[in-house]
């Protein structure tokens, strides 16, 4: 849906998190909003999750070098049931 990555962009920022860039996930049929660990940093990723409202056993770690962030937020249709506040 067109303006709900600007949404969590803005949400993210008011709870202090650095948002370095939004775009589209490979696929657009997620259900279920998920969080991606990227370098490792578990503790980062579930302080993120934890701010959103997102259950732990979605988030996952990948870890890809040749990405300079910490984690990926991939929102799903469940978006509306996340914290936004």
């Amino acid at each position: 849906e067109p303006g709900v990555a600007s949404m969590f962009t803005s949400t993210l920022r008011s709870f202090g998190f650095d948002v370095v860039e939004s775009g589209n996930f490979e696929t657009f049929d997620m259900t279920e909003t998920i969080l991606i660990s990227r370098n490792g940093d578990m503790k980062s990723a579930k302080r993120v999750a934890d701010a959103l409202g997102i259950p732990e056993e979605r988030i996952l770690l990948e870890m890809s070098p040749e990405f300079y962030l910490d984690a990926t937020l991939v929102i799903g249709s469940d978006y509306q049931s996340l914290n936004m506040d």
